[in-house]
């Protein structure tokens, strides 16, 4: 049975070739073992793993940086004593919306003031005195709640460190990624041999000559103009010395003074000095070199009126209150007319020597007040 082992042996082994000889060369089928399936898998959870890794960190530090800030929000506090809030009250409260400031540069300083001495309700006071202690009271709970407010969101601000986070999650992701490709490589780098350089060709285009330097359109208009544009007017300080002008009562019991401090203003965009780029080629065969030049617009205030156009400006209203103008007068002229929209509206300040002659506001005085209405 030659024909019949030759056949169980042919099972058993697989005809790769035969020798010259004849005989017959035969190997065992090769088998893909586990060590093999993870090499071949690992250069493919390059990505995957990095985009963990980034999203880990990012996740991570935020949470911690979230439950912080939770953390302070919970436990924020201020100070417990009423005293302190009483003060406040007094003094950035009712003591702004009734004295203003001197020559401040924000025009709704009293007027801010006043505003927020409306929200405290304090039922039943006896308004003889100027500063109530429940007043006071009620308007100290109104900045001790803007305290705790303004606090917590110190916190809440940190929040804005979470953008780190992310950039921490990107940057762990690159450093994984291409950690694991160093250790795991998808392919043996074939060794790369340096490529000839290109022979080189001489250029057949003639060189020009270098062009003119290019001045567009408007830069060449703005050259002849001082500037370019105005904004709208604004209040502005600085430009011009503060006005006065004092007046009196025609029976010459109330005297005082109408201050200003505010000029108007507006901007100015002029030119300068320019940016100037080039594009193009240089050198003996080049075509040249393209400058392209454009102005630097700068910003400046401008004065339109001085303080005392706004002082002129409110006169023929002190006048019609029974006033008349004079140069100077002996009295000290430091109550301010408690009119927030005064400085908000007319940018002047109105101070007397008296509110009242008897136990009443004068009608006068009442009548420059009204002015802020206006």
């Amino acid at each position: 049975m030659p024909f019949t082992r030759a056949r169980i042996a042919a099972t058993d082994v697989e005809l790769q070739g035969r020798q010259n000889d004849g005989s017959i060369l035969s190997t065992r089928s090769p088998r893909t073992t586990w060590s093999q399936h993870l090499k071949s898998l690992t250069p493919k959870l390059r990505l995957p793993l990095a985009i963990l890794a980034g999203a880990a960190i990012t996740a991570g530090t935020t949470y911690a940086l979230v439950k912080h800030v939770q953390h302070l929000i919970a436990n924020a506090q201020v100070s417990s004593d009423p005293s302190v809030w009483r003060n406040k009250a007094r003094d950035d409260g009712y003591g702004a919306c009734y004295s203003g400031c001197n020559n401040c540069h924000d025009m709704s300083f009293a007027y801010n003031a006043c505003e927020k001495t409306a929200r405290a309700i304090a039922p039943g006071i006896d308004w003889a005195n100027r500063y109530p202690t429940e007043c006071l009271e009620a308007l100290g709970v109104i900045y001790k709640a803007e305290a705790l407010t303004r606090r917590k969101q110190t916190y809440r601000n940190q929040l804005a460190v979470i953008i780190l986070t992310i950039i921490a999650g990107v940057l762990g992701a690159i450093i994984v990624y291409r950690l694991w490709g160093r250790w795991f490589p998808a392919h043996l780098a074939s060794p790369r041999w340096p490529s000839a350089p290109p022979p080189y060709i001489a250029s057949t285009f003639p060189s020009r000559p270098k062009p003119r330097r290019k001045w567009p359109f408007f830069w060449r208009t703005a050259a002849t103009a001082s500037f370019l544009g105005r904004s709208h007017a604004y209040p502005c300080w600085g430009f011009s010395s503060n006005a006065d002008q004092y007046f009196t009562h025609t029976n010459n019991t109330i005297s005082g003074v109408v201050h200003g401090w505010t000029s108007s203003c507006h901007s100015v965009s002029y030119v300068c000095g320019s940016t100037c780029t080039s594009s193009g080629s240089s050198g003996p065969n080049g075509g040249g070199t393209t400058t392209t030049c454009t102005p630097d617009i700068c910003y400046r205030d401008e004065e339109d009126e001085p303080p005392i156009f706004f002082v002129n400006w409110t006169l023929p209203r002190v006048q019609e209150c029974g006033f008349k103008l004079v140069d100077n007068v002996e009295s000290e002229v430091n109550l301010r007319i408690a009119h927030p929209l005064i400085e908000r509206n007319w940018r002047v300040k109105i101070s007397v020597d008296r509110y009242n002659l008897t136990d009443v506001t004068d009608p006068a005085v009442l009548c420059l007040w009204d002015i802020g209405n206006h």
